[in-house]
Protein backbone atom coordinates (compact mmCIF):
# COMPACT_ATOMS: atom_id res chain seq x y z
CA UNK A 1 0.00 0.00 0.00
CA UNK A 2 0.80 3.15 -0.54
CA UNK A 3 0.77 6.23 1.56
CA UNK A 4 0.84 9.96 0.14
CA UNK A 5 1.38 12.51 2.42
CA UNK A 6 1.87 10.28 5.21
CA UNK A 7 -2.02 9.28 4.86
CA UNK A 8 -3.36 6.36 3.48
CA UNK A 9 -5.50 7.05 0.27
CA UNK A 10 -9.15 7.32 -0.17
CA UNK A 11 -11.52 3.44 0.17
CA UNK A 12 -11.37 1.43 -3.14
CA UNK A 13 -10.05 -0.72 -5.49
CA UNK A 14 -7.53 -0.49 -7.95
CA UNK A 15 -8.22 -1.70 -11.38
CA UNK A 16 -5.87 -4.58 -11.16
CA UNK A 17 -7.10 -5.73 -7.76
CA UNK A 18 -10.79 -6.02 -9.01
CA UNK A 19 -9.21 -8.20 -12.14
CA UNK A 20 -7.82 -10.59 -9.87
CA UNK A 21 -10.81 -10.82 -7.71
CA UNK A 22 -13.28 -11.54 -10.55
CA UNK A 23 -10.73 -14.12 -11.86
CA UNK A 24 -10.88 -16.35 -9.37
CA UNK A 25 -14.48 -15.81 -8.85
CA UNK A 26 -14.83 -17.19 -12.00
CA UNK A 27 -12.69 -19.97 -11.86
CA UNK A 28 -14.52 -21.13 -8.60
CA UNK A 29 -17.93 -20.97 -10.09
CA UNK A 30 -16.55 -23.22 -13.40
CA UNK A 31 -15.00 -26.06 -10.90
CA UNK A 32 -18.51 -25.72 -9.05
CA UNK A 33 -20.99 -25.90 -11.99
CA UNK A 34 -18.85 -28.89 -12.88
CA UNK A 35 -18.82 -30.74 -10.11
CA UNK A 36 -22.97 -29.82 -9.46
CA UNK A 37 -23.52 -31.87 -12.88
CA UNK A 38 -21.57 -34.92 -12.06
CA UNK A 39 -24.67 -35.76 -9.70
CA UNK A 40 -25.06 -39.62 -9.96
CA UNK A 41 -28.38 -41.06 -10.02
CA UNK A 42 -27.81 -44.07 -8.50
CA UNK A 43 -25.88 -42.46 -5.43
CA UNK A 44 -28.61 -40.57 -4.85
CA UNK A 45 -31.16 -43.46 -5.50
CA UNK A 46 -29.03 -45.46 -2.83
CA UNK A 47 -28.93 -42.36 -0.26
CA UNK A 48 -32.79 -42.01 -0.56
CA UNK A 49 -33.38 -45.84 0.08
CA UNK A 50 -30.68 -46.03 3.00
CA UNK A 51 -32.85 -43.50 4.70
CA UNK A 52 -35.56 -45.39 4.46
CA UNK A 53 -34.29 -48.01 5.87
CA UNK A 54 -32.48 -47.00 8.26
CA UNK A 55 -35.92 -44.84 9.41
CA UNK A 56 -37.70 -47.93 8.70
CA UNK A 57 -35.32 -49.86 11.40
CA UNK A 58 -35.56 -46.82 14.52
CA UNK A 59 -39.63 -47.10 14.27
CA UNK A 60 -39.52 -50.88 14.19
CA UNK A 61 -37.82 -50.47 17.39
CA UNK A 62 -39.84 -48.17 18.99
CA UNK A 63 -43.19 -48.92 18.14
CA UNK A 64 -42.33 -53.32 18.78
CA UNK A 65 -43.62 -53.84 15.13
CA UNK A 66 -42.81 -54.83 11.71
CA UNK A 67 -41.91 -51.96 9.16
CA UNK A 68 -42.00 -52.36 5.43
CA UNK A 69 -40.36 -50.28 2.82
CA UNK A 70 -41.47 -50.58 -0.61
CA UNK A 71 -40.01 -48.84 -3.90
CA UNK A 72 -43.17 -48.20 -6.49
CA UNK A 73 -41.81 -47.45 -10.11
CA UNK A 74 -42.87 -44.51 -11.60
CA UNK A 75 -45.55 -44.72 -14.00
CA UNK A 76 -44.39 -44.50 -17.92
CA UNK A 77 -40.80 -43.49 -17.17
CA UNK A 78 -41.36 -41.23 -13.98
CA UNK A 79 -39.88 -41.10 -10.70
CA UNK A 80 -40.18 -44.17 -8.47
CA UNK A 81 -41.19 -43.13 -4.97
CA UNK A 82 -39.52 -44.89 -1.67
CA UNK A 83 -41.70 -44.94 1.40
CA UNK A 84 -41.94 -47.25 4.34
CA UNK A 85 -45.10 -48.11 6.54
CA UNK A 86 -45.51 -49.50 9.94
CA UNK A 87 -47.60 -52.78 10.08
CA UNK A 88 -50.12 -52.99 11.93
CA UNK A 89 -51.60 -55.21 14.38
CA UNK A 90 -54.54 -57.60 13.27
CA UNK A 91 -55.25 -58.42 16.63
CA UNK A 92 -53.96 -57.35 19.81
CA UNK A 93 -54.74 -58.43 23.39
CA UNK A 94 -55.35 -56.12 26.39
CA UNK A 95 -55.96 -57.84 30.32
CA UNK A 96 -57.96 -54.82 31.57
CA UNK A 97 -61.18 -56.63 33.36
CA UNK A 98 -64.01 -56.34 31.43
CA UNK A 99 -62.13 -55.85 27.72
CA UNK A 100 -65.10 -55.59 25.26
CA UNK A 101 -64.08 -57.65 21.63
CA UNK A 102 -65.49 -56.92 18.24
CA UNK A 103 -66.06 -60.83 18.19
CA UNK A 104 -66.19 -63.45 19.84
CA UNK A 105 -63.67 -65.37 17.61
CA UNK A 106 -61.67 -62.60 18.98
CA UNK A 107 -61.83 -63.12 22.45
CA UNK A 108 -58.69 -65.67 24.55
CA UNK A 109 -59.15 -67.93 26.84
CA UNK A 110 -56.58 -66.25 30.01
CA UNK A 111 -54.76 -68.56 32.23
CA UNK A 112 -53.04 -67.33 35.32
CA UNK A 113 -54.25 -64.46 37.44
CA UNK A 114 -54.50 -60.89 36.86
CA UNK A 115 -51.97 -58.12 37.94
CA UNK A 116 -52.93 -54.88 37.67
CA UNK A 117 -50.35 -52.73 37.86
CA UNK A 118 -48.01 -54.41 34.44
CA UNK A 119 -45.97 -51.88 32.77
CA UNK A 120 -48.33 -51.37 29.92
CA UNK A 121 -51.43 -51.69 32.63
CA UNK A 122 -53.55 -54.81 33.39
CA UNK A 123 -50.85 -57.77 32.86
CA UNK A 124 -51.51 -61.99 33.59
CA UNK A 125 -48.84 -63.89 35.37
CA UNK A 126 -48.90 -67.45 36.55
CA UNK A 127 -49.73 -68.82 40.39
CA UNK A 128 -46.81 -70.47 41.87
CA UNK A 129 -46.04 -74.01 40.59
CA UNK A 130 -48.64 -73.63 37.62
CA UNK A 131 -47.73 -74.30 34.23
CA UNK A 132 -50.12 -73.38 31.82
CA UNK A 133 -50.21 -70.81 29.30
CA UNK A 134 -51.63 -67.76 30.12
CA UNK A 135 -53.27 -66.70 26.64
CA UNK A 136 -54.92 -69.49 24.51
CA UNK A 137 -56.57 -68.43 21.40
CA UNK A 138 -58.01 -70.64 18.65
CA UNK A 139 -57.03 -68.03 15.80
CA UNK A 140 -59.77 -68.79 13.04
CA UNK A 141 -58.31 -68.61 9.65
CA UNK A 142 -61.19 -65.40 8.54
CA UNK A 143 -58.79 -63.40 11.49
CA UNK A 144 -55.83 -64.79 11.33
CA UNK A 145 -54.50 -65.76 7.29
CA UNK A 146 -51.07 -66.36 8.07
CA UNK A 147 -50.29 -66.92 3.99
CA UNK A 148 -48.16 -64.53 3.24
CA UNK A 149 -46.61 -64.66 6.76
CA UNK A 150 -46.96 -62.49 10.32
CA UNK A 151 -45.75 -61.04 13.37
CA UNK A 152 -46.19 -61.58 16.68
CA UNK A 153 -44.95 -59.31 19.99
CA UNK A 154 -45.06 -60.43 23.10
CA UNK A 155 -44.53 -57.76 25.83
CA UNK A 156 -43.46 -59.39 29.45
CA UNK A 157 -42.20 -58.44 32.40
CA UNK A 158 -40.70 -61.43 34.55
CA UNK A 159 -40.52 -61.24 38.03
CA UNK A 160 -38.10 -64.53 38.50
CA UNK A 161 -36.57 -66.47 36.24
CA UNK A 162 -38.25 -69.74 35.06
CA UNK A 163 -39.37 -72.00 32.58
CA UNK A 164 -43.55 -71.27 31.39
CA UNK A 165 -45.35 -71.52 28.70
CA UNK A 166 -46.21 -67.72 27.35
CA UNK A 167 -48.53 -68.22 24.53
CA UNK A 168 -50.49 -70.94 22.54
CA UNK A 169 -52.20 -70.16 19.20
CA UNK A 170 -54.47 -72.57 18.07
CA UNK A 171 -51.85 -75.58 18.24
CA UNK A 172 -49.64 -73.30 15.17
CA UNK A 173 -47.72 -71.48 17.62
CA UNK A 174 -46.24 -72.17 20.82
CA UNK A 175 -44.32 -69.96 22.60
CA UNK A 176 -41.96 -70.71 25.80
CA UNK A 177 -39.21 -69.39 28.10
CA UNK A 178 -36.55 -71.81 29.49
CA UNK A 179 -35.26 -71.60 33.13
CA UNK A 180 -32.77 -69.04 31.95
CA UNK A 181 -35.57 -66.63 30.37
CA UNK A 182 -34.78 -67.80 27.19
CA UNK A 183 -37.55 -67.52 24.49
CA UNK A 184 -38.14 -70.68 22.71
CA UNK A 185 -40.78 -71.00 19.85
CA UNK A 186 -42.66 -74.07 17.99
CA UNK A 187 -44.21 -73.22 14.69
CA UNK A 188 -46.68 -75.79 12.92
CA UNK A 189 -47.59 -75.35 9.32
CA UNK A 190 -49.80 -77.64 7.68
CA UNK A 191 -50.77 -78.01 4.32
CA UNK A 192 -50.54 -80.17 0.75
CA UNK A 193 -52.00 -83.52 2.17
CA UNK A 194 -53.89 -83.93 5.59
CA UNK A 195 -50.80 -85.83 7.39
CA UNK A 196 -48.44 -83.03 6.27
CA UNK A 197 -46.98 -80.47 8.86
Amino acid sequence: MVFQNGKPPAGGFTLIELLVVSTVLAVLLGLSVGFLGRTDPDGVAASVLAGELRAAQLTARAEGLPTEVLVLPGADGAVATVQSRVLQPVVAFHFEPGSAALDDSLRPTLGGEGVPAGRFGHARRNRPGERTPLLRWAAPPEVADLGEGGALRVDLRLDARGSCVVLRLGGAVDLQLDDSGRPRARLRLSGGTAGAS
